[in-house]
């Protein structure tokens, strides 16, 4: 911070030279600036679109790496590349269906059985933050502990995603 407060000054005058540039204040309270694209390697920057916030690629448009973000600028779980997403979406699909199904008592009691089921402390239950490994793993879970969520309505539509 330069000498005039709110300005990233590197120069030794005192006063605000040509190069002084305003620092910017975060405008969301969790954005965070440290995001890696998990496609290319570069930053990831907070960005604004008509469906909500996003972190995006500084490489854009040659990189299209993209991940969520809640509206306080909090990411929504890790960034992961293109085959990541795509499991985690499927997993997703697959272990919302125990607790909209009415499989277990409620979404909550679906989480405990997540824990218990893949091993895993309250805080590390969070399919956005799985890798695909994870994923797998939850998603043969399901299968093997609710066995119902394969003859339904959504085995003529959705493909197996683990070939079974």
């Amino acid at each position: 911070m330069g000498l005039f407060g709110g300005f990233d000054c590197h120069c030794e005058f005192d006063y605000v030279c040509d190069n002084c540039r305003p620092v910017k204040e975060p405008k969301y309270p969790n954005e965070r600036g440290d995001l890696v694209c998990p496609e290319c390697g570069a930053k990831m920057a907070l960005r604004e679109s008509k469906y909500g916030l996003f972190y995006g690629c500084v490489s854009y448009p040659e990189c299209k790496g993209s991940h969520g973000a809640h509206s306080d600028g909090k990411p929504k779980g890790k960034p992961g590349n293109a085959a990541t997403k795509k499991a985690r979406i499927e997993a997703h699909r697959l272990f919302d269906r125990i607790w909209k199904e009415n499989l277990v008592r409620n979404r909550g009691a679906a989480y405990s059985w997540m824990q218990k089921a893949m091993a895993l402390p309250k805080s590390e239950a969070h399919i956005g933050e799985f890798s695909v490994e994870q994923c797998e793993k939850l998603m043969r879970a399901v299968y093997q502990d609710y066995p119902k969520v394969r003859v339904d309505r959504w085995t003529a539509i959705m493909v197996d995603p683990l070939g079974d």
